[in-house]
């Protein structure tokens, strides 16, 4: 349903969505354009509280959002940074792991039995 004006309304229905929802990202730069714009989504689902997120130039326009405890919980900025920045240093420490492994191994000799009994 879209109903025109000074205030645009737009209604979307979105079907054949799954039972548990874990994670929702919604866009909408249709009106990015527009100076000054803003767009309030509101969301709602049967037995969930209603929540609503404002669109605007500060959050390019998306938002994306956990569902916990029938409730929708907005993801910030700071929090998907933090997820990158966790997964960035556990792949650093790994390959650093992997590296300081490899040269042990290669600074090892592997003469074996042969050398210790040339040494006695």
């Amino acid at each position: 349903m879209v109903k025109l004006g000074h205030e645009t309304s737009v209604v979307f229905e979105v079907g054949g969505m799954p039972e548990n929802l874990n994670t929702v990202k919604f866009i909408n730069s249709s009106f990015k354009d527009i100076s000054r714009n803003q767009s309030a989504l509101i969301v709602l689902k049967k037995g969930f509280l209603k929540s609503q997120f404002v669109l605007n130039n500060s959050n390019d326009h998306a938002v994306e959002f956990k569902v916990m405890n029938s409730k929708f919980h907005l993801v910030t900025a700071t929090q998907k940074k933090i997820k990158y920045f966790v997964l960035i240093f556990a792949g650093a420490l790994l390959s650093v792991s992997v590296i300081l492994f490899t040269f042990k191994n290669w600074q090892t000799p592997k003469f074996g039995p042969a050398l210790q009994m040339l040494r006695k």
